[in-house]
């Protein structure tokens, strides 16, 4: 199975800094989250937030999995194995892009990376992710090394590839399309 069909968007929302847990605390349980995928080890539905990775069984309460950590722009690029990003908040969890193989019980950095927000992993090797600044950056290694491409205007809210080409992304007043590997923009949508 391609990576892309696993990828997930990630959301970034405003007013991330809020209401943030001190460092060592439980966080208020489920909230604020950034990312939502499957694991297909298991076919657990797992959420990614501010305070952490979540398992969401069928019924019962979630189940934090590993430590509190801030993790943005998840994605699920197999079994067991996640990606996640830092927080574009300088005084939060500024950690570039982070990998785990554990089902999220630990995530370790990949590398000097961007700090990234929003990532897809739309084909083997192949990432596309996006900073708090609208920067759109493409990894042909699966995230040891990155490369600029363009860049769109505002905040980015959303980030979706489809193939190994075109880069769809919401920032902004609108939805922004590329079908030069996220080099060049045009607006799709406008959004009031």
């Amino acid at each position: 199975m391609l990576p892309g069909a696993l990828a997930i968007l990630g959301i970034v929302a405003t007013g991330c800094s809020a209401a943030q847990a001190p460092e060592g605390a439980a966080g208020p349980g489920l909230a604020h989250v950034h990312g939502l995928g499957v694991d297909p080890a298991d076919g657990m539905l797992l959420a990614a937030s501010h305070y952490g990775v979540y398992r969401l069984p069928e019924s019962g309460e979630p189940e934090l999995v590993g430590a509190r950590q801030d993790t943005m722009g998840f994605t699920v690029v197999g079994p067991h194995h996640f990606l996640g990003s830092g927080h574009p908040d300088p005084g939060d969890t500024e950690q570039g892009l982070v990998r785990s193989t554990d089902g999220g019980r630990t995530f370790t950095a990949i590398g000097a990376t961007p700090r990234l927000v929003l990532i897809d992993w739309p084909a083997t090797e192949l990432l596309v992710a996006v900073d708090a600044g609208g920067s759109v950056y493409r990894s042909v290694d699966g995230g040891t090394s990155w490369v600029q491409q363009g860049a769109v205007r505002g905040q980015p809210g959303a980030l979706a590839t489809h193939g190994e080409s075109e880069v769809y992304i919401a920032a902004g007043d609108g939805i922004y399309a590329s079908r030069d590997s996220g080099r060049t923009f045009t607006l799709r949508q406008s959004m009031t």
